[in-house]
Parts: structure tokens; C-alpha cells; sequence
């Protein structure tokens, strides 16, 4: 439950942010672009939102590090929830 919250929080806050920069996140494009040099699923979403070449998203569905950090599935739920109109109100 406590990956589920924190993958909402994190998919919530970057699905609302007008501009994620390093100013703006303690995360900054250094060089690193494989899931094997994330600590988080946070920083793989700023990775592949913000930096040159990020090599972590392998079938373009725009979630990185499925396997390693952002589960898909969890994921999907988040996106399907967020775009029901409903739901997005009560954020």
C-alpha cells in the first residue's frame, strides 16, 4: 500500500506541474539515462521528462523503470483515475 501511495504522490505532483526544472526538484541531468542509475521512480520521471537522451522507457508508453522502479500496472490505475472527470476534481 505505502508503494501505491507513494507512486500517486509522485504521479500527482508531476501530472500538475506546469514546468518540472532543476530549479524547481532536487533532481538534475548529470549523464545517467539507464534504470540501473535511478534510486526512485520521482527521479526516473524526471529523467525521462527533462534530460537528454534518457534510456528507460524501452516501449514508449511514457512510465520508465517498469520493472526496476514504476510499476505499470499501478501506474495505469493512476492515469485511468486521474483522466476520469470525476476524480480529477477531487484531487
Amino acid at each position: 500500500m505505502k508503494k501505491v501511495t507513494l507512486l500517486f504522490s509522485v504521479f500527482i505532483t508531476l501530472a500538475f506541474s506546469t514546468n518540472i526544472d532543476a530549479s524547481d526538484n532536487e533532481f538534475e541531468c548529470d549523464g545517467r539515462k539507464y534504470c540501473s542509475q535511478m534510486t526512485s521512480c520521482e527521479e526516473a520521471l524526471y529523467f525521462l521528462k527533462n534530460c537528454p537522451d534518457p534510456r528507460m522507457d524501452g516501449n514508449n508508453d511514457g512510465v520508465p523503470c517498469e520493472k526496476q522502479w514504476c510499476d505499470s500496472t499501478i501506474m495505469e490505475r493512476i492515469k485511468a483515475y486521474l483522466t476520469t472527470p470525476n476524480n480529477t476534481n477531487n484531487l
